[in-house]
């Protein structure tokens, strides 16, 4: 299904609950909640009370759900439940990310250029400022407490999700535990995925605003770029403009200010700050060889197959869930098939790919609230 589809919906959810006829199932809710249970059971391991009650609560409206109709009750008791798993969150300093965009900011303040210096506050020392110019303003007012500001877009998704009725979107995204501890770890992937989301919702009336919107996304991390060329093949030539013009205008400090040479530089210093290879193509290589393979041949063979995977995946730019796909696997290959790498970069896809999942898989969902072009007073499941 397309973007473009009108979403369905069900009559509005506050009223008394229905029993289920016999042998009437509600397969979103019960899908959804089952998800959820085996996804909260790896958050055993940690410490505290919280997974516990989770996994009591979601239990608890399984078991209701298979003799009543509790779609609302459902999306609540998700939506409490990945909030609450990420205000349980004790410590934020997994990844150095807001420490090095903090020191970033502070540059600035004093008229000095961010790019092409190492940070002594990363760890290890010496990592570079390597986002675009748009990360500078979104973290400027909290700047080491960036963090919250991570926790709190993680929310907004959650009750974006919540409100369209996205129960397994909702579930895998509240409870996931990558996608739960990434929320609050120091990085900032979440903000990244929050931004791809807003552009993919938005392009599926507007594609010039969603162009704009995708550009701010890659002026915030560039790997969002891994969308562009099948979005702009979908979209057209209004929204090529918008994006150039957008970008022009995003990135003006980099390029009258700060200087090209000192991006590509913090890029090049970012590559290269990790000496040992994790959670990539490099790492499954030294594994199976017990031989640390050649930094600079995976760092170019990525881009590389990045590049290839962007020109094979242009003929899905048919339909904008075809330019999801196509980004998405753009995406991976590039971050993915290197040295080095991150489990922190499944934080920019969670939101889009959860965002579609209940549709891709044909579920019905179940919006809170009614949108202009729902259709009112059915559960159609999505085709």
């Amino acid at each position: 299904m397309d973007l473009a589809a009108a979403d369905v919906t069900t009559a509005l959810p506050f009223r008394r609950p229905e029993p289920l006829l016999d042998g009437e199932v509600d397969q979103p809710v019960l899908v959804a909640l089952v998800v959820a249970l085996v996804l909260l059971i790896p958050m055993g391991t940690r410490p505290g009370g919280e997974t516990l009650a989770a996994v009591a609560a979601v239990a608890g409206v399984l078991f209701v759900a298979t003799r009543w109709r509790v779609a609302p009750l459902a999306i609540g008791v998700l939506l409490v439940v990945g909030v609450g798993l990420r205000a349980a969150i004790e410590t934020h300093f997994g990844s150095d990310v807001i420490d090095v965009i903090a020191s970033a900011i502070r540059h600035v303040e004093i008229g000095e250029n961010p790019y092409g210096v190492g940070y002594t506050a990363s760890r290890p020392e010496g990592a570079p400022y390597a986002y675009g110019p748009l990360a500078l303003l979104w973290y400027g007012p909290l700047q080491n407490d960036g963090w919250q500001l991570e926790l709190f877009i993680g929310c907004v998704v959650l009750t974006l999700l919540a409100l369209r009725g996205k129960l397994l979107g909702l579930a895998i995204y509240a409870t996931s535990p990558v996608l739960v501890a990434i929320n609050g770890d120091g990085s900032n992937d979440t903000s990244g995925g929050f931004l791809l989301l807003a552009a993919f919702i938005v392009a599926r009336r507007r594609p010039a605003l969603g162009a704009v919107l995708l550009a701010a996304a890659v002026a915030f991390k560039p790997y969002a770029a891994a969308w562009a060329p099948a979005f702009m093949v979908w979209a057209g030539w209004g929204a090529i403009v918008a994006f150039g013009a957008a970008s022009l205008v995003l990135w003006s400090p980099v390029i009258f200010v700060w200087g090209l040479p000192s991006f590509l530089k913090s890029l090049d210093m970012a590559n290269r700050v990790h000496n040992f290879t994790y959670w990539s193509f490099g790492e499954l290589l030294q594994s199976v060889t017990h031989h640390t393979p050649v930094r600079d041949v995976l760092d170019n063979l990525r881009l590389v197959l990045g590049t290839v995977t962007a020109v094979i995946t242009l003929r899905w730019a048919r339909s904008l869930d075809g330019v999801i796909l196509a980004g998405t696997l753009v995406y991976l290959v590039t971050l993915y098939m290197g040295f080095w790498s991150t489990p922190a970069y499944f934080a920019g896809i969670g939101p889009v790919l959860c965002w579609r999942i209940d549709d891709w898989l044909h579920l019905p969902t179940r919006p809170l609230v009614e949108l202009p072009g729902d259709i009112e007073g059915r559960t159609v499941a999505a085709t």
